[in-house]
Formats: structure tokens, C-alpha cells, sequence
């Protein structure tokens, strides 16, 4: 009897031991897929967001951005996260770019260097 005792012990503490990811609804979380991001006069960002949808003949895509403006990179950043959606950064695959300072920005939201695009614009 007491090992199921300690086995009930053991599971329930792993319960609150064990980090578990923050329940985000379908709804408010964007995936994004391209990243513009312009240097001049003021920082501006533009996140393109892929929307899949299933139709009789297969998945089409359809896309909306979002824009935002900052001094900057940090108060892009707090821009971008006081915004109503959750943005996704792990499926990145163009940043468009006239900052020299771009990796900045890619570290600032843990988006993986190796396989993003980079395409200059100026």
C-alpha cells in the first residue's frame, strides 16, 4: 500500500514539477513567414502571415501582414507582443532587410540564422 502512496506522491509532484507550454487558441496565434524590415528614418516591420485553408481540391494559402514602427528594435519588440495575436518565428524563411544590423533583430525573437533568407534591399 505505501508504494502506491509513493508512486501517487511521485506523479502528482512531476505534475507541477514538469513545465508545460502556455495554452494558446488557434484563433489568436499567427504564423509568420516572411519578416520586411526597414532601417530609414525609423525602424518599420512588416510580418506576413500564411493562412492555410483546406478547400475540395487541396490546401490553398492565403496571407495577411501586419505592420508595426518603432524607435528601436526594443520597442518593436514590446510593440509586437502587445499585440492581440501571438506570432509564431519558427517557420521564417525570407527577411527582407536594408539594416545592417539584422541579426539583431533575428536573435531578439529566436529565429533560427541558419534557415532564413536574407535578401537585402537597398
Amino acid at each position: 500500500m505505501k508504494k502506491y502512496y509513493i508512486f501517487f506522491f511521485i506523479v502528482l509532484l512531476l505534475y507541477f514539477i514538469y513545465p508545460r507550454g502556455d495554452y494558446v487558441e488557434l484563433n489568436h496565434l499567427a504564423i509568420i513567414k516572411e519578416i520586411r524590415l526597414s532601417c530609414r528614418n525609423n525602424y518599420q516591420i512588416t510580418l506576413k502571415e500564411i493562412i492555410p485553408q483546406k478547400k475540395d481540391n487541396g490546401i490553398h494559402y492565403q496571407y495577411k501582414n501586419y505592420s508595426f514602427s518603432g524607435d528601436d528594435f526594443n520597442s518593436l519588440k514590446n510593440e509586437i507582443h502587445e499585440s492581440d495575436k501571438n506570432f509564431y518565428f519558427k517557420h521564417v524563411n525570407l527577411v527582407q532587410t536594408d539594416c545592417f544590423n539584422y541579426e539583431d533583430f533575428l536573435s531578439l525573437f529566436s529565429i533560427p540564422f541558419k534557415k532564413v533568407k536574407v535578401k537585402n534591399l537597398s
